[in-house]
């Protein structure tokens, strides 16, 4: 343990004052406490175990929320000090069984000492590690203690006076100073603790050990021994009470605090990332309009510097008919592009929320080989796929298709196979489409679901590298996907994965 000065200052204090208290008890015989009242002894020590289980409780949920700190131990000892005094004091009295002076002093003493054992264990850093098996120990021990005193007279007897007052033995003072040597310094264990949490129950936790050492020196002087009598000791418990129930009372405050400063930090962010989003929405609508307005006077001069192209080469002579048909070329190169940066704007603008449901999948299937077929490249499209019903939007599913289709028409062989199969695999249908194009050897398959990225033969294909970009975002939206299979083999293999009803 690690001695902090500023840190022990409030319990040399406290000491300082309950050592003059303590002298001055002994001193002055007029300045004891002792009123007969079986009422107000109950009275006091309900509500010190009340107020030691919220203590508890608390201290438990502390040490769940966050980092194990080492709070186990402080738990288990309050544990065992509410059990022992509830067995041993609350409850025979509530029942109208005065507590067995002999009978229950000896396991209650037991339990001071094994709480005092686990605040010992918490300042040497040998932390039991788990609350309950530490409390299960302590009752065990207590009541194998309770056992062996019924079964047999206490070692020590006590002498109880007709009014509940008690006269110790030699052996008494020892028996109760020990458990005060250990609350002392379970006292420093718990200041350390503080000092290294920074909560303000652990602060207010140790001011009380150092209450209940200086209470258990009292009740080896003035001993009541669970009787009817109160005594110093019930004064100095009713302190211990306060100072855990003002601790108790700072550490929920600090808690509540720390929420506070929690949600506003959240709303801050919320309130940051709003204008984060607002203004990238804006900056998309700039970029949106700076795209509209270049495409759209883009063209017009474009598509008269074509046509004039295609007259120039029918008239130019054979001198100029290279530099004519160049420029032709790159006017159609050029008009390619912005109609790639106008399709590209109105798939960025559009907001892909699907209308799913349950959808007969075969159907789908078959006009996607149709369309296959109705192409310029004549695909000989064929059908293998088992019946399902998928959670889909049909349009935009049927748009998917098509882009996958027509992508296989312009890279694969005219009147080539495509074949289009389709398979349940637990809850999801996936959908093949292969063709026998060149395939996807040596491309990364991913980077063609990106926007303006085309195949290999793009110099030699039409498209505009936005058809699998779009499809991706569509399957996206479906909560599904679209993926290359086996980039290395032969032809193209398309992926679609679907939920399935």
């Amino acid at each position: 343990m690690i001695l902090r000065r500023e840190t022990y200052r409030p319990l040399l204090w406290l000491s300082a004052a309950l050592t003059v208290h303590l002298l001055l008890t002994v001193i002055v015989p007029d300045l004891r406490v002792a009123v007969t009242s079986a009422s107000v002894r109950l009275a006091l020590e309900v509500v010190m175990v009340s107020v030691m289980a919220g203590a508890a409780i608390l201290m438990a949920l502390l040490e769940r929320s966050g980092l194990p700190t080492g709070r186990d131990a402080f738990v288990a000892a309050l544990v065992v000090q509410c059990l022992a005094t509830t067995a041993f004091g609350i409850v025979p009295s509530l029942l109208d069984h005065p507590p067995d002076l002999i009978g229950s002093y000896y396991p209650w003493l037991v339990g001071r000492y094994i709480a005092g054992l686990l605040l010992t264990a918490a300042a040497l850093r040998a932390r039991p590690g788990r609350v309950a098996p530490a409390v299960l120990v302590a009752v065990v021990s207590v009541l194998v203690v309770e056992v062996a005193i019924s079964l047999s007279d206490p070692f020590v007897p006590l002498q109880v006076a007709s009014d509940g007052s008690v006269t110790p033995q030699p052996l008494h003072y020892l028996l109760e100073i020990v458990p005060a040597g250990l609350f002392a310094w379970g006292a420093l264990a718990a200041s350390d603790h503080a000092a290294t949490t920074g909560d303000p129950l652990d602060r207010w936790f140790s001011l009380a050990l150092v209450v209940a050492a200086f209470a258990q020196v009292h009740d080896a002087l003035f001993p009541a021994a669970l009787g009817p009598v109160v005594t110093s000791t019930d004064v100095l418990s009713v302190g211990l009470s306060g100072l855990l129930l003002v601790g108790v009372g700072l550490q929920v405050r600090n808690l509540l605090q720390q929420r506070d400063r929690a949600v506003g930090l959240l709303r801050e962010d919320l309130r940051s990332s709003a204008r984060v989003l607002k203004e990238v929405r804006a900056a998309r609508e700039r970029e949106a309009a700076f795209v509209s307005v270049i495409t759209h006077e883009l063209t017009s001069p474009v598509a008269a510097i074509n046509a004039q192209a295609h007259v120039l080469d029918a008239m130019a002579p054979s001198a100029l008919r290279d530099p004519v048909v160049a420029v032709r070329d790159e006017a159609a190169r050029l008009a390619v592009l912005v109609r790639r940066m106008e399709e590209l704007r109105r798939i960025d603008d559009e907001e892909f929320s699907v209308q799913q449901r349950p959808v007969a999948i075969v159907p789908l299937l078959d006009e996607a080989a149709s369309f296959a077929r109705s192409m310029p490249e004549a695909l000989h499209a064929t059908v293998d796929a088992s019946p399902a019903r998928v959670l889909a939007d049909p349009v935009r599913l049927g748009q998917v298709l098509r882009n996958v289709v027509a992508n296989a028409a312009r890279h694969a062989p005219a009147g080539s196979s495509l074949q289009i199969s389709g398979r349940r695999d637990d809850r999801r249908y996936v959908i093949v489409v292969a063709d026998a194009g060149p395939g996807l050897a040596g491309i990364d398959p991913e980077q063609l679901f990106q926007p303006w990225v085309r195949g290999a033969d793009a110099t030699t294909s039409e498209g505009t590298g936005l058809g699998l970009y779009l499809s991706r975002r569509i399957m996206t939206a479906h909560d599904g996907s679209i993926t290359f299979e086996d980039p290395d083999e032969p032809g193209a293999r398309v992926r679609i994965e679907l939920v399935v009803q």
